[in-house]
């Protein structure tokens, strides 16, 4: 069995840019012939390469909804499943700029204010 090296000879700059292409950590792990343990605990060493790695996951997640948007391949309901798949994994990832924005707005009948009436409660004591 080949010996597992570790991913500091290989570098953050290569596996953040494998995660850029949007390649499966699995496939990511296997390629650099470490577990996936052992790529998650590097990532956590190196939080800041990894948050723009995954911006750049989702960038590319888009750029391929493009690509499967303007070149079909005949089979509807295929396209479809992988443009939902990647819109989806995109609002996740990097919701700021791809995920839903929910606006919540309160008002009262026909949109007026909405008005709030003040109860003034009297304790009368048992004293009276």
């Amino acid at each position: 069995m080949a010996k597992k090296k570790k991913l500091d000879a290989v570098g953050i700059e290569v596996v953040c840019n494998q995660i850029g292409e949007a390649m499966p950590m699995r496939e990511i792990a296997k390629k650099n012939n470490v577990s996936e343990a052992v790529l998650y605990d590097y990532l956590n060493c190196h939080p800041e390469h990894y948050a723009r790695a995954r911006e750049k996951k989702a960038e590319t997640l888009v750029d391929q909804l493009l690509e499967i948007a303007d070149n079909p391949t005949g089979d509807f309901q295929r396209d479809r499943l992988r443009l939902d798949t990647r819109k989806w994994l995109s609002s996740k990832m990097f919701p700021r700029f791809y995920g839903d924005k929910l606006a919540t707005e309160h008002s009262g009948p026909n949109g007026d204010p909405i008005k709030i009436d003040v109860i003034e409660w009297v304790v009368k004591s048992n004293e009276d």
